[in-house]
């Protein structure tokens, strides 16, 4: 009986076999091994990424779509009202691919053209101009699935979009992301949406870290998504902490808290060693290593 709701014997043992033969997904590395270690993003997969305002969520998810660009060819669409004007954005790619701040004296030297062209090819905004729901930005990245290939689409953040403000916020959110999750499923690209938490804790002159279900407005951010984690910057002395909540699939990683160093010139992050151990012999942070420019002709998109 041919039932288009319930899947085959064969679709069955075809996935198995699929699994069995290749391996079991391990996900994307991003060439860091502190995150490697602890948690890999994969195709199909919605992550929610969350922190207090100003501690380094958007710079770290801009972070990880550079590092898959360069890794892998991988382009990403941004929904990122946070990231505005767009010549702050841009120059914020710029320095992670150059690995140094923009010299206007070089504005039309053919390097820095070539960058800002390997970047309008492989990074897509959405207008600002206009405003969104979340089904519209789901139609207008599914064209560009096919017409550009993205592997990657950002929200930034969930509080832009327009939402049903007649009906309950917590049923609103819960089928939005519904939404996110099948999309990212059935395009078999990553969906990363970030979301704001709500007002936080002080704890002296230090913010406490947020967890998942801090996020504001429905603990289904943390139900739905595959992937969960907070970004938070730390000030004396400078790192990152990335604190991973939700990692649906144990082949992806864990649960965990990783430091992160935070290059101020070039917007990257590189490894450092466990921040017990660097209190305990200087209560410094390693400096950053010395980055080269990006070769564009690195990879080819497949």
């Amino acid at each position: 009986m041919n039932n288009k709701y319930i899947l085959s014997h064969e679709d069955i043992e075809k996935a198995f076999r699929d699994a069995m033969n290749n391996g079991i997904p391990h996900g994307i590395e991003c060439g860091l091994n502190n995150i490697d270690d602890c948690f890999r993003l994969d195709r199909g997969k919605l992550v929610v990424a969350t922190g207090i305002p100003n501690m380094g969520k958007s710079e770290f998810i801009d972070f990880l779509c550079v590092q898959y660009n360069k890794l892998y060819g991988m382009r990403t669409l941004f929904f990122s009202p946070e990231n505005q004007p767009i010549y702050l954005h841009i120059d914020k790619l710029y320095r992670k691919f150059e690995g140094a701040r923009f010299d206007k004296a070089k504005l039309d030297d053919a390097r820095s053209v070539a960058v800002r062209r390997y970047i309008y090819d492989n990074f897509l905004f959405f207008n600002y101009g206009h405003e969104y729901n979340v089904e519209q930005v789901i139609s207008i990245a599914e064209e560009q699935v096919y017409a550009t290939g993205i592997d990657i689409l950002v929200i930034d953040s969930h509080n832009k979009l327009l939402h049903d403000i007649t009906q309950n916020e917590t049923d609103v959110i819960g089928r939005e992301l519904d939404k996110l999750e099948r999309f990212a499923k059935r395009m078999n690209i990553i969906v990363i949406l970030v979301a704001h938490p709500r007002k936080m804790e002080r704890k002296g002159e230090e913010y406490v870290i947020p967890s998942a279900y801090d996020i504001n407005g429905s603990a289904n951010f943390y139900n739905k998504a595959d992937y969960v984690f907070t970004v938070h910057r730390n000030y004396k002395p400078n790192y990152t902490t990335v604190r991973v909540d939700k990692v649906k699939f144990n082949n992806y990683g864990g649960h965990g808290e990783i430091s992160l160093g935070y290059n101020l010139v070039s917007g990257n992050y590189y490894d450092i060693p466990p921040m017990d151990d660097i209190f305990t012999r200087s209560n410094e942070v390693p400096p950053p290593p010395s980055e080269a420019s990006f070769d564009l002709n690195a990879h080819a998109k497949s």
